[in-house]
């Protein structure tokens, strides 16, 4: 057979079935132009063949007559349904007076055959036909063809997706591609469309198509319905081509994630189904920005993943072989890395030590001396990691500087260069190989305090005298480096580091014979470092004592504090025994235990991390002991005591919150004041019975503590003796009775509440009284001793208590006994808090006979002490009824807490009123027939509720939970008593938002209808600093029928965005990429050039930049937005420098294409902006992209590292 007359295989033809879809239905070619162009695709075949082929893949233009009456039947019920409707069929929309023409004259034929309503036709079962609703923004725009995408896609099927037979018959039929079809536009294809998890089949065709070219441009008009139609229907090589292809397009402009597992997983199918991943190929030959930007994607991806995985020792494998395909292919390997801390690949294989990636991306020309932002460089990480096995580290030194890696950079985030680290870390194997490759062993580096500017001086010296390790290897590194550095001739540089920083770390670490050493050559220990600490002081926070005692000997001035802290202030603020030791040793030389830390000319946040202290703040300014006391050393502080320190009036009360006896008597032998109170007026004594109820306050220590204040002539107050008794602590209170402490009803009260006849003796022996309002009943009722209540009521057979009432309730008291109570009350008395309380309490426990008993002997009364959530009869507690500050509510809320619809009732009867969270309990219980119980027919709600001042109450409106339940009918029964609907409730702290709000968050718009009629503002003022109206969080819920009432109710469409973070509704509906809510805001006059927020706004047009979306970019410059529109003042960006931060490679060349500004001072200035953001963000195809648009210069390079351009 000839060869040009060979049949295509199924496999080939599949290949070209997208063209062939394209040229037929969209372009619509005769049959002979097409059969032309189906040849130059290189399939050689007849007519008959040609058209075989479109009847086997159901490809037809025009829709067979017999299907009409089924669309005609189903627009007319979607039609009623309020529904519009638009006909796709194969990909392609049917026009719209092809649908009013076919439809009609079925309707007439209908007419014309029956008379009755004809039965609904059956579905033809054609899955290429969709009846659906148009896309309220279709997305279809005449688009310059220098966009990425569009230059992509007209090579793509003769370079990137040339599909290899084998490859495609290895992958049909493979459980790859049945999860390919069963998914098709899931994640991997087009991640950003929001339809994971939808059937493909039962997605809308319009809105597919339409959220396709929310991000993607048509490289010719109805593309996106054909890929709509492909991802929907299609299988095999077409679905995979049409995947694969935007795919490549999506991870080129950085949507997606390859972080995800699961879209890892797609993309890779997707390329190995493609053959992109069978071996290497010349990408960077096509000179194609979006491969190019596909690829620097993926390689980040897979590095990442990496990196993660080998980190945690998992396996690597099909990542290295994905960056091995790449870099083959010749991908960049210098660039960013990194979801937040950016960082090359190189760096980051350091920090995981692996020595094969290092030597794969040095192979691939990796430069080891790049960093981004603060990050060290690779040599600097590999050598600062101490835990490095040795051999492994020699490796990846040796590879680095054989690369070029820099021997001698300049430290980097406030760390040292690499000799330094290495001599800091021992390893003088790696020192010697930087000293062949060049490392200067003199090399200096100053670094400045962040805080006080001060500078410190870092050396190789410095380094090897701070030695971690043994004494005598630190002794070995001092010297070699010594040695090296004089053999390079520089004695004095040697004499210099010493001064400068070499003793002190030597001192600091213990080195003894390294600080003698230095001694011999330098003559003196008294140098002072950058933040006026000695060697004494370091020797002393290290907590040295022999090398404190060797400074000393060598004449280390004691007392030396230049602005700053003593030696003796050192150690009295760590407080160890060997700090205690040191203490000693310098009060033995001299050292005045007054000199504390001065606050003069000091960086304390300096000094603060230079020691590693956590509260050096709060000690500044203050002596030895008050700060041995701040941090809680009772030891330093008793030695300090002894030898003299001054006492400054507040070291009694640190002694009581420390409860130790021995500082205490030190304190007050030293002459400590008695009589002292703190900055509340707090006594001493109180401090002490406040401290003793503390776990490690033990009995016997509060009673010596008492004893020796009080023998001091420490005074005691009222109330004393009843905290002692509440605290059981018998022998404390003998103490204070013993020594005259002032007695008050309330202390009797409380020894009758312990049931101690013995104690009540002793406190009416020392003076106290009985009375008949000292609440002595209540008191013997709570002590539950059936002797103590007999004894009281005898003492006061008619004395009546209302406390009484509430003790008996919580004591489970008998009905007999709270009647016989009731009947000693005085008829006239007036109501009391405590009774309403006594009722609350039963309704509580549900005891309905007891209510009935209480109501029968008590007068109504609006307010009781509510019972706390959770309370149980019998508790031994202080009551609740006399905690200092309880809540105050009506007894009818209990009632409805407790669900007990019969106390409710017989509450209502008596006159008992809702109050403000009654009618919150009655909203969340969500029972209407109740609440029209509790409110009557009452339209007032100064009648109905007790304290209807809600502002005193605390508490949100009990409307807000009425839409938080959706109840409509209740919403309307409390509208109806007043309550106001523009009420602001809280939704997070410092966030009020009001009922309508609340509302339209919920999605509700029954209730959003409700509250409007009933005059909710509907502009209300916005939320905190975001700035969210009615409106604008409607727009946030997608909810495009809510939004139309807001609007017909008036809501103003350009609301200002608020201060922080804010947006309009047209920004917020941009950046979500919801076409449907910016048609209608755009319809009701939405302004596209309205300004950012003050702190981290956008414009409409700079969020579609930064979210990539690209459709609604177009739209948006179409209808005027500015595409040179400013920043916000704070945290912005101009649209141009979104799009480039985020990658987005199309939208830099749409907005270039639309004339955004490069060429003024501000133009020129965001063009550099935009460049520094995309190459530190890792985005070097777009930076580059940038820089050939503009003709960047030598200028703008320098530029880009001014604060300006930042």
């Amino acid at each position: 057979m000839n060869s040009a007359r060979r049949t295509p295989t199924d496999e080939e033809w599949e290949i070209h079935k997208a063209d062939i879809r394209r040229l037929y239905l969209v372009q619509e070619l005769p049959q002979k132009d097409l059969l032309a162009e189906v040849k130059r695709l290189g399939l050689n075949v007849t007519k008959a063949q040609l058209e075989y082929r479109l009847k086997l893949w159901n490809l037809r233009r025009n829709i067979d007559k017999d299907t009409w009456p089924y669309i005609n039947d189903r627009i007319k019920k979607r039609a009623q349904a309020g529904k519009k409707s638009e006909v796709i069929y194969c990909g392609r929309r049917v026009k719209d007076s092809t649908v009013r023409k076919e439809t009609n004259r079925n309707q007439a034929v209908a007419l014309t055959v029956n008379r009755d309503p004809p039965p609904s036709p059956p579905s033809p079962g054609d899955e290429q036909l969709s009846i659906c609703t148009p896309a309220p923004l279709p997305m279809e725009f005449s688009w310059p063809q220098t966009l990425p995408s569009l230059k992509f896609q007209a090579m793509a099927a003769q370079n990137l997706l040339a599909f290899n037979n084998r490859q495609i018959q290895s992958l049909s039929g493979g459980t790859d591609m049945a999860q390919l079809e069963v998914q098709g536009f899931s994640t991997a294809a087009i991640p950003y469309l929001g339809f994971g998890g939808i059937p493909r089949q039962a997605v809308s065709m319009s809105r597919l198509a339409s959220a396709i070219g929310r991000t993607l441009p048509e490289s010719y008009p109805g593309e996106h319905l054909m890929r709509a139609e492909i991802l929907t229907r299609g299988s095999g090589p077409e679905l995979l081509r049409e995947s694969t292809m935007l795919a490549v397009i999506a991870l080129s402009n950085n949507f997606g994630s390859c972080w995800s597992d699961s879209q890892w997983k797609e993309v890779t199918i997707l390329l190995r189904g493609a053959g992109m991943l069978a071996m290497p190929f010349d990408f960077t030959s096509l000179h194609d920005v979006t491969t190019s930007a596909f690829m620097e994607k993926l390689f980040q991806g897979a590095f990442m993943r990496f990196f993660r995985s080998a980190a945690a020792n998992d396996v690597v494998e099909e990542y290295v072989h994905i960056i091995k395909w790449l870099l083959s292919s010749g991908q960049n390997p210098n660039l960013a890395v990194g979801m937040y801390s950016k960082e090359t690949p190189l760096q980051l294989s350091v920090r995981i030590w692996s020595v094969a990636m290092v030597e794969l991306l040095l192979h691939h020309e990796a430069d080891p001396n790049l960093v981004f932002g603060t990050t060290e460089p690779a040599l600097e990480l590999a050598i600062s990691d101490i835990s490095n096995n040795p051999s492994v580290l020699s490796k990846i030194v040796g590879l680095l500087i054989s690369a070029g890696a820099g021997v001698n950079g300049p430290a980097h985030n406030m760390s040292p260069p690499a000799l330094h680290q290495a001599v800091t870390g021992g390893n003088l194997e790696v020192a010697e190989l930087l000293i062949e490759h060049g490392a200067n062993i003199n090399y200096t580096t100053t670094l400045a305090c962040q805080y006080c500017k001060n500078c410190a001086e870092l050396t190789a010296l410095r380094a090897a005298a701070g030695f971690c390790g043994s004494s005598n290897r630190a002794f070995e590194l001092v010297q070699w480096v010594i040695n090296n550095s004089q053999t390079r001739g520089s004695s004095v540089g040697v004499l210099s580091s010493i001064e400068s920083g070499a003793l002190h770390a030597a001192a600091e670490k213990g080195h003894n014979e390294v600080v003698s050493y230095f001694f011999q050559i330098s003559g003196t220990v008294d140098y002072v470092d950058e933040h006026f600490l000695t060697p004494l002081h370091l020797a002393v926070h290290g907590g040295h004592v022999e090398t404190c005692r060797l400074l000393l000997e060598m004449g280390a001035r004691v007392n030396m504090a230049l602005g700053g802290p003593s030696p003796l202030y050192i150690a009295a603020i760590h407080g160890s025994l060997r700090h205690l030791e040191i203490l000693d040793l310098l009060i033995s030389r001299g050292a005045d235990v007054n000199t504390g830390c001065s606050a003069d000319q000091y960086c304390y946040r300096g000094l603060k991390e230079r020691l590693r202290l956590s509260y050096f703040f709060e000690m500044v300014r203050t002596t030895p002991l008050a700060a041995s006391l701040k941090q809680g050393y009772a030891a330093v502080a008793r030695v300090l005591i002894s030898q003299g320190a001054r006492l400054i009036g507040t070291e009694i009360s640190a002694a009581i919150q420390l409860m130790n006896f021995e500082l205490l008597s030190a304190i007050l032998n030293a002459g400590g004041l008695p009589d002292q109170t703190d900055a509340g007026q707090t006594s001493l004594i109180q401090q002490l019975l406040t401290g003793s109820e503390s776990p490690r306050a033990s009995k016997d220590t509060v009673v010596r503590m008492a004893t020796a204040l009080l023998q001091a002539g420490a005074p005691s107050r009222a109330g004393d003796v009843a905290k002692a008794i509440r605290q059981g602590n018998t022998a404390l209170v003998d103490i204070l009775l013993s020594h005259k402490a002032p007695l008050s009803q309330g202390d009797l009260a409380e020894a009758i509440r312990l049931g101690s006849f013995g104690l009540v003796e002793t406190m009416l022996a020392h003076g106290g009284a009985w009375t008949r309002s000292g609440g002595f009943l209540e008191a013997a009722i709570l002590s539950r001793n059936p002797s103590m209540v007999e004894v009281v009521s005898k003492w006061y057979p008619d004395n009546y208590e209302p406390g009484a009432l509430c003790a008996a309730i919580n004591t489970k008291q008998e009905l007999e006994f709270i009647h016989k109570l009731l009947a000693s009350r005085p008829p006239e008395a007036p109501a009391h808090l405590f009774e309403a309380t006594s009722i609350a309490m039963a309704a509580h426990l549900g005891k309905l006979d007891l209510i009935e008993l209480l109501m029968e002997y008590l007068p109504s009364s609006g307010i009781a002490i509510a019972p706390p959530e959770g309370w149980k009869v019998g508790e031994r507690d202080k009551p609740f009824w006399r905690q200092s500050t309880p809540e105050t509510l009506s007894p009818l809320n209990t009632a409805l807490r407790v669900s007990d619809t019969p106390i409710v009732r017989q509450l209502l009867s008596h006159g008992y009123k809702p109050d403000w969270n009654s009618l919150v309990i009655l909203a969340r219980r969500d029972d209407i027939s109740l609440a029209k119980m509790v409110l009557g027919d009452s339209t007032s709600i100064s009648g109905t509720v007790w304290h209807a001042d809600r502002s005193a109450a605390h508490i949100d409106s009990p409307l807000i939970h009425a839409v938080h339940h959706e109840n409509r009918e209740m919403l309307r029964l409390f509208i109806g008593i007043g309550l106001d609907v523009n009420d602001k409730v809280h939704n997070g702290p410092h966030n009020p938002v009001t009922l309508l709000q609340r509302a339209v968050l919920h999605r509700d718009l029954a209730m959003v209808r409700i509250l409007l009629e009933a005059g909710a503002a509907v502009n209300a003022p916005a939320t905190y600093r975001k700035g969210y109206t009615a409106l604008k969080m409607s727009v946030e819920n997608g909810h495009s029928e809510m939004m139309d009432v807001l609007l017909r109710a008036g809501a103003d469409v350009n609301a200002p965005a608020g201060e922080k973070y804010g947006s309009t509704a047209l920004q917020k509906a941009v950046e979500n990429g919801h076409s449907e809510t910016m048609d209608v805001l755009l319809r009701a006059g939405a302004d596209v050039n309205a300004p950012a927020a003050e702190e981290y706004g956008a414009t409409a047009l700079q969020r579609a930049a930064i979210k990539g979306h690209l459709g609604i970019a177009k739209h948006l410059l179409e209808l005027g937005a500015d595409p040179n529109a400013p920043g916000a003042n704070f945290g912005g960006r101009t649209a141009l420098e979104g799009a480039a931060e985020h990658g987005r490679i199309d939208m830099i060349e749409l907005l270039l294409h639309h004339g955004v500004d490069t060429t003024t001072e501000d133009g020129r200035a965001q063009y550099i902006r935009a460049v520094r953001r995309a190459t530190g963000e890792g985005h070097l195809v777009a930076a580059k992209l940038l820089r050939d648009h503009g003709e960047w210069t030598a200028e703008d390079e320098r530029l880009m590292d001014e604060p300006l351009y930042r």
